[in-house]
């Protein structure tokens, strides 16, 4: 996944398929499942990598207020999964062989690349059909 989260709280255990593992504040949330990772972003306990910032310990003793509300990250729909997109298995497929398994991966790919029919599998419909299906979740 190209897109890196770090846990923006002090701590959590995450279970997930009978596992716990426990993370700390500013931990990489790299092998959490998407469905989870989603629901931490939404509650603001997971956030970008680039938008990570080490506070000092006295800045995260609880302040009297209630926290803010953050609004869902605009880039959410970038780590959504490629078995998601509504594009042919075979498409999948052939993005799955060379490691790109998010949006995020395909348009790193695309814009390193400049086109994904460099990908052994993937015609120029395919590309246009997997465009067409990463702008419908963009919006």
């Amino acid at each position: 996944m190209l897109c890196s989260y770090r846990l923006n709280i002090d701590s959590i255990t995450v279970a997930s398929g009978g596992v716990s593992k426990q993370y700390k504040r500013g931990d990489h949330l790299g092998d959490i499942r998407e469905s989870v990772l989603m629901t931490m972003i939404r509650l603001g306990q997971a956030v970008l990598a680039g938008e990570y910032i080490d506070l000092p310990t006295d800045a995260m003793e609880p302040s009297e207020s209630p926290p803010e509300k953050r609004p869902p990250s605009p880039d959410l729909w970038k780590i959504t999964a490629i078995e998601k997109l509504a594009v042919s298995k075979k498409a999948k497929v052939a993005l799955a062989s060379v490691g790109l398994n998010t949006v995020a991966d395909i348009l790193a790919f695309g814009s390193g690349h400049g086109t994904l029919t460099k990908i052994d599998g993937i015609t120029s419909a395919m590309e246009t059909a997997i465009q067409e299906a990463i702008e419908k979740i963009a919006k």
